[in-house]
């Protein structure tokens, strides 16, 4: 069966792609800067899907400035976006640390590049144990996983970071015996909202950050 798809790798953008088995291939496409035409060119499917030799791993402490600046990026968007979320300071490089010493914080590192980073944890989250307009999938006493402060590098956007994360936060999930994986977003950010509902995740109602911030809550079941 054929797929066609939008791509967009680096800086080309190809607009057809013929029949995908282990590998897509690109028949035709535009670079955006000059419109000069690259024909035959080959994309393997996991360079779309999970990223190029992409790694999942712990944050160091000397990985800081790195994933700093891809906060800085977030936060940016953010404010380009008209979505009032990061844009008081937070998250500062003490909350990041603290990530860090926890062993709770994980970057997507990619031929030596950090382009990506959140925060997997297995500890339970105080904002989680009051929800209104709806109720967690799971039971008050469940055990969960929280993604929090995750982030991509604007260069290396669309290539399944954030999936790889999913991928990971459920890896720990299920090695700590939890049931579910949960996060939360806010109210004005729909392309995280379409993201977590294409990926399995249900939306489970409002939860209220310690700041007296409203969010979105979401749970997806392992």
């Amino acid at each position: 069966m054929d797929r066609y798809l939008r791509l967009s790798v680096n800086d080309y953008e190809f607009t057809h792609a013929g029949p995908c088995g282990s590998g897509v291939f690109i028949s035709a496409g535009t670079f955006r800067k000059t419109g000069f035409i690259r024909r035959k060119n080959v994309i393997k499917w996991k360079d779309i899907k999970g990223g190029r030799n992409m790694v999942i791993r712990e944050t160091k402490k000397e990985d800081l400035k790195q994933v700093m600046e891809i906060i800085r990026m977030a936060q940016k968007l953010f404010k380009e976006s008209g979505i009032n979320q990061w844009q008081d300071g937070y998250p500062n490089k003490e909350v990041l640390l603290g990530d860090i010493r926890k062993r709770q914080s994980y970057v997507a590192e990619e031929e030596g590049r950090l382009i990506g980073t959140a925060v997997l944890s297995p500890e339970r989250e105080s904002t989680y144990e009051k929800i209104e307009k709806g109720e967690w999938l799971t039971g008050p006493d469940a055990d969960y996983v929280v993604i929090h402060r995750i982030a991509t590098h604007s260069d290396y956007k669309r290539r399944g970071t954030a999936g790889s994360f999913l991928k990971k936060a459920e890896d720990l999930g299920r090695e700590h015996g939890a049931g579910s994986i949960r996060i939360d977003t806010h109210p004005d950010n729909r392309i995280m909202q379409n993201w977590l509902k294409k990926n399995g995740f249900s939306y489970c109602g409002w939860i209220w950050l310690v700041t007296g911030d409203l969010r979105y809550a979401y749970e997806k079941l392992l």
